[in-house]
């Protein structure tokens, strides 16, 4: 099979574009929270989806650092404009993708230092 230069790194902006695009549509949404229903755990959820795509980056030649990096990103995504402090549409504290970053991130880190 032949190697795609820099495929981790390509592989993550796909994943990141069509991460961002999601997380800044429902972050729209959840502004305004009372009418959409949509809150950061709705966001949380749709980055469920993305977490998942990180070990295919991470199995790719130099992809820890990348997959460490776009993990990052996808948690800052499940927040979208949300972190701001105002706390409108907070959610109700059921935000799946926390427990999968979490781990994710330590696995990575892991990962990294080896």
């Amino acid at each position: 099979m032949t190697q795609i230069p820099n495929a981790a790194a390509k592989l993550a902006a796909q994943i990141r574009s069509a991460a961002a695009e999601v997380s800044d549509e429902l972050s729209d949404q959840a502004l305004n929270a009372r009418k959409t229903g949509i809150t950061s755990d709705d966001m949380s959820a749709a980055m469920l989806k993305y977490l998942s795509e990180v070990a295919g980056v991470k199995r790719l030649p130099g992809g820890i650092p990348i997959a460490f990096d776009l993990v990052m990103d996808l948690a800052r995504y499940s927040y979208g404009s949300l972190d701001d402090g105002d706390g409108k549409a907070s959610g109700y504290g059921d935000r799946p993708s926390d427990a999968v970053v979490d781990d994710l991130i330590a696995e990575l880190a892991v990962e990294r230092r080896e």
